[in-house]
């Protein structure tokens, strides 16, 4: 297993662990899947920050979901993290200096959102 697997791996056992005391989030995963798309596509690194940071600001106050990012269905597919551990993946990826970097980062959030553990079912 190459290294960039381990850290998408250990993340999404934080995101999806148990709560511990921590406080949690559940999203409307195709809407997030969506939000994320349109930050990977961007084309330069202050659009990129510019959409993390309105995603950011979802997340923390759900006052800002224009998106239907906690719009959830019955019959959705949802997740349900931690959100001190997203919030702290998005912040790593307002941190970074370079948008190569910056998209290593929200790929590996993608990646974690696309695997089957943190799917429908994990409430």
């Amino acid at each position: 297993m190459s290294a960039d697997n381990r850290d998408t791996q250990l993340l999404f056992q934080c995101l999806a662990g148990p709560p511990l005391g921590h406080r949690t989030l559940t999203l409307n995963k195709a809407k997030f899947l969506e939000v994320l798309g349109g930050i990977q596509s961007e084309g330069d690194l202050r659009s990129l920050k510019a959409k993390t940071v309105t995603l950011r600001a979802t997340i923390n106050f759900s006052d800002n979901d224009k998106e239907g990012l906690r719009n959830i269905d019955r019959d959705g597919d949802t997740a349900t993290l931690r959100k001190d551990v997203l919030v702290s993946e998005l912040d790593q990826i307002l941190d970074a200096r370079t948008l190569e970097r910056a998209k290593y980062y929200v790929n590996r959030l993608v990646m974690g959102w696309r695997s089957e553990r943190i799917g429908k079912g994990h409430e």
